[in-house]
């Protein structure tokens, strides 16, 4: 839909996975790329357009229960490093007081009834993500077809 809407920018996906990089260079049609990145070792100075730094936009998507606290912080440190202007992020999920109380009710079934539960990702609340760019990057607040989202702006 982007393309439509837009059909002069440059549309550039990242993957981390060779499979699924294949996979998306077989249905992905309207990006003008597909690379192979790793966001927590790959080096954002390869990233950068440097003709027009301001007018890159960095969609990270869903990507948040992947990673760690200490990792997230670190990926938007390397991404500040390499003078990444603007990045939008669209979060799986937040973890709310009605959540919480879900989880633990859950998991309170589980145990009584004996069942294993296997790691799923980690859920953070809405507060708890501009800890991640701070100091970095300011935020906006935003919301995608009923995903939150934070737009950020290099400070």
């Amino acid at each position: 839909q982007i393309k439509k809407i837009m059909p002069n920018i440059r549309m550039v996906c990242s993957e981390y996975s060779p499979v699924a990089v294949e996979r998306l260079l077989k249905v992905f049609k309207e990006a003008d790329s597909i690379v192979l990145f790793d966001m927590r070792e790959g080096d954002w100075w390869e990233t950068v357009d440097e003709a027009s730094p301001t007018r890159q936009l960095y969609l990270i998507y869903r990507i948040d229960i992947e990673l760690t606290d200490s990792e997230f912080r670190e990926i938007f440190e390397k991404m500040a490093d390499a003078r990444i202007q603007n990045i939008l992020i669209i979060i799986c999920g937040r973890l709310t007081l009605r959540g919480l109380f879900n989880r633990l009710r859950q998991r309170l079934v589980w145990k009584i009834e004996n069942t294993h539960h296997a790691f799923a990702g980690y859920l953070r609340t809405s507060a708890a993500f501009p800890r991640f760019w701070k100091n970095l990057y300011t935020s906006k607040e935003l919301e995608f077809g009923g995903l939150k989202g934070f737009l950020l702006r290099r400070i």
